[in-house]
């Protein structure tokens, strides 16, 4: 049996496949040994400050996918959001905190988790 790997995405899977549907004789001799989730959430947007009620974050999955997050959900899964979106997400839970504008559920959760993303001085930097 021959191995074709693992596939990015879910777009790479689907040319796979379509590739198969010409071929259907080959079909029966390949096997899914595996699936698995999305494991990249792109940043596209939130709405802190903007209302009385809990932020929501918008993250699009490897499949293309938009998917809305609470800021805890969000901060559970950040092992899986783009470096420049977790980046935006912290910083405005930051700035947000130190205004008094985050919603209390939204501050529990950035309180929760606040610890694991340290701010760095840079002492005699020009940067």
């Amino acid at each position: 049996m021959r191995s074709y790997g693992l596939f990015d995405s879910h777009q790479q899977a689907s040319r796979f496949a379509d590739g198969l549907l010409l071929y259907p004789e080959h079909a029966d001799s390949i096997w899914i040994t595996r699936v698995e989730g999305a494991s990249h959430l792109v940043w596209q947007g939130d709405d802190f400050g903007l209302g009385d009620r809990p932020a929501v974050i918008h993250l699009v999955d490897d499949f293309g996918i938009l998917r809305s997050f609470t800021v805890a959900d969000a901060l559970n899964h950040r092992m899986h959001v783009d470096p420049r979106g977790l980046g935006r997400i912290v910083s405005a839970l930051r700035l947000m905190a130190d205004c008094g504008k985050l919603h209390p559920e939204d501050l529990a959760a950035w309180g929760a988790a606040a610890d694991e993303f340290p701010v760095v001085e840079l002492c005699g930097s020009n940067l």
